[in-house]
């Protein structure tokens, strides 16, 4: 490696670790114990309200979005069934498809694979104009050989 590639490697050693913080800050909140209230909340938000457009049954006033909030909350009080459970058992009982997060597999799966993969691209991209851009020699003037040429023209023209 060159002396200009040691340059840059602090830089990206704290980047790294500041990724790594964040990451095991967020991994660490996600895994704390939901209250009830908490618990209800998030599944009311993951569900669709049947007659609005558009609505989550958490945001909702809708009589039918109510039931499913109450069905929602007393299933949660029982504690036998998990988050995903308490979801399938009410979609269960409408027959439908109550869902506002796409599932990550088939199609859908396209939705959280495509921003990656254009980041990555993008990324990608960036990194090959930038070291074309910083391969090309600098232009310092003209060449020798550009000389000769326009002195050689300039001496055809004035005939000599």
């Amino acid at each position: 490696m060159t002396s200009r590639s040691y340059k840059h490697w602090p830089s990206w050693l704290v980047m790294a670790l500041l990724l790594a913080a964040l990451l095991a800050v967020g991994v660490r909140r996600a895994g704390e114990p939901q209250t009830a209230d908490e618990r209800v909340q998030t599944i009311a938000k993951q569900l669709a309200c049947p007659v609005c457009q558009g609505e989550s049954v958490a945001d909702s006033r809708a009589t039918s979005a109510v039931q499913i909030k109450t069905n929602i909350e007393r299933l949660v009080t029982e504690g036998r069934l998990t988050d995903d459970e308490i979801i399938t058992e009410i979609q269960s009982r409408y027959q439908e498809d109550l869902s506002l997060i796409p599932s990550a597999s088939g199609f859908d799966a396209l939705i959280y694979v495509l921003p990656s993969m254009a980041a990555v691209g993008g990324a990608a991209g960036l990194y090959v104009a930038f070291a074309r851009w910083r391969r090309r020699p600098e232009q310092a003037g003209p060449s020798a050989a550009d000389r000769e040429l326009v002195d050689a023209a300039l001496h055809a023209e004035s005939g000599e």
